[in-house]
């Protein structure tokens, strides 16, 4: 459970990808990020509030996510360049819930890989940007949770 609604992740998710991307992005309920073809990322924030913000993307999204961030051709992106905007979208999804919390709280540094959420989990969003898939997932962190390298 989250303290961020479903709308609000929406709200952030439509705003960042404007900001960053001047992409429209649109909820999808038919998503399936569980492919190898996808890479993900996680912020965690720790204070007040414990938990984490997970993006998951797939690769063609990345590779064209990558290509307007930097201003190249979609050719001319490498895996790098997709781990970096993957990261620095995540960096900017964990900003903006942040700022939402009523306390005062941390924000990790991005890193990639997911491995120890669920991308089955009730609480991802999926959303479709430039017929590509993406999904947002905001909560609670456990105990025993670690961010995976």
């Amino acid at each position: 459970m989250s303290i961020i609604s479903e709308e609000d992740i929406q709200e952030i998710v439509e705003t960042v990808w404007m900001t960053v991307l001047d992409l429209p992005i649109q909820v999808s309920r038919d998503y399936d990020l569980s492919t190898d073809n996808c890479l993900g990322a996680e912020i965690k924030i720790s204070g007040a509030w414990n938990g984490v913000v997970a993006v998951r993307a797939s690769r063609v999204f990345l590779v064209y996510a990558a290509s307007l961030m930097f201003s190249c051709a979609q050719s001319d992106v490498n895996d790098s360049d997709c781990a970096d905007t993957l990261t620095e979208l995540t960096n900017m999804l964990g900003g903006t819930v942040k700022c939402l919390l009523p306390e005062i709280c941390d924000l990790s540094l991005p890193t990639i890989g997911i491995d120890t959420l669920n991308t089955n989990d009730a609480s991802w969003v999926g959303f479709d940007c430039a017929d590509s898939l993406v999904a947002v997932c905001v909560s609670v962190m456990s105990d025993d949770h670690e961010i995976a390298a």
